[in-house]
């Protein structure tokens, strides 16, 4: 087995990712008017090896990662949009693996990096699918339609009292 530190043989070596936990989060959204948005989003990510309670728990390791996304108008400082998120993926390891075996392996920026590669996704995916809901496409393109007065006026599709209604006959098709 890998337990000398050095890179795991195969992918058999690294652990199942069990969760993904949202742990805080902040957005703010203004008015989205803007034609296009610049985005800047950095990640600062943690991991933390959890020592088993006893001899018959898992091995398990978190992932941490922090979010924090501001979206503009191109030109402008004050951010349209901002998305602050924290979140926790939690991996457990084999039976078979013991604490030191793992600890040695987190000591190699590959296997690191592996872990982060895939709890990385699942977060940005998150923080996608808020922002969509939100009317920002992660593109950096504007998705949904925000009505302004001169673009869309309700009133005008509605008519303003019940006896102005007119029913117009329209002809039977096939006679």
């Amino acid at each position: 087995m890998a337990s000398n530190g050095k890179k795991p043989a195969s992918s058999q070596h690294l652990p199942q990712l069990i969760r993904v936990l949202l742990l805080k989060l902040e957005v703010q959204r203004q008015s989205l008017l803007a034609p296009k948005l610049t985005s800047e989003v950095n990640h600062e990510v943690s991991l933390v090896l959890l020592k088993p309670k006893d001899d018959s728990s898992l091995v398990r390791v978190k992932v941490m990662v922090s979010l924090d996304g501001k979206w503009r108008a191109e030109g402008q400082q004050v951010p349209l949009v901002s998305f602050v998120g924290d979140y926790e993926a939690r991996f457990v390891f084999s039976t078979e693996f013991t604490f030191e075996m793992v600890e040695k392996w987190l000591k190699n920026n590959f296997y690191i990096d592996s872990l982060i590669a895939q709890a990385i996704p699942v977060v940005n995916l998150h923080m996608f699918s808020q922002l969509e809901m939100m009317g920002v496409n992660p593109n950096n393109k504007k998705i949904g339609y925000e009505p302004t007065s001169d673009d869309w006026k309700l009133s005008e599709m509605l008519p303003s009292s019940p006896a102005k209604r007119t029913r117009k006959k329209l002809p039977l098709q096939g006679k």
